[in-house]
């Protein structure tokens, strides 16, 4: 009934300004799927980094524990003297 009281004109504004409104609201949810896609991926990425901080501390330790030298954990593990003392300081119990 609101509608029938609409010139043509009114109606193609009416029309006009909610396709704006639509449009802005499809690309405010477009963006907000990206930032959440975006997140995932740099979640995972942290993920994978802790994982892998993870492991090299793990092995250090078991390195360390079963009698390796600081020279042969470095060479092993790839890591620098100063992280393998980092981790095995770190860790000391």
């Amino acid at each position: 009934a609101l509608m029938a009281n609409f010139s043509f004109e009114d109606l193609e504004a009416y029309i006009a300004e909610h396709n704006q409104t639509w449009v802005r609201n499809a690309e405010r949810e477009a963006a907000i799927e990206d930032g959440k896609m975006l997140g995932r991926e740099e979640g995972r990425k942290e993920g994978r980094e802790e994982g892998r901080e993870e492991n090299q501390t793990r092995t250090v330790l078991n390195m360390h524990n079963k009698g390796f030298t600081l020279e042969q954990i470095v060479a092993a593990t790839e890591l620098t003297k100063e992280a393998v003392v980092r981790i095995l300081e770190e860790n000391a119990a």
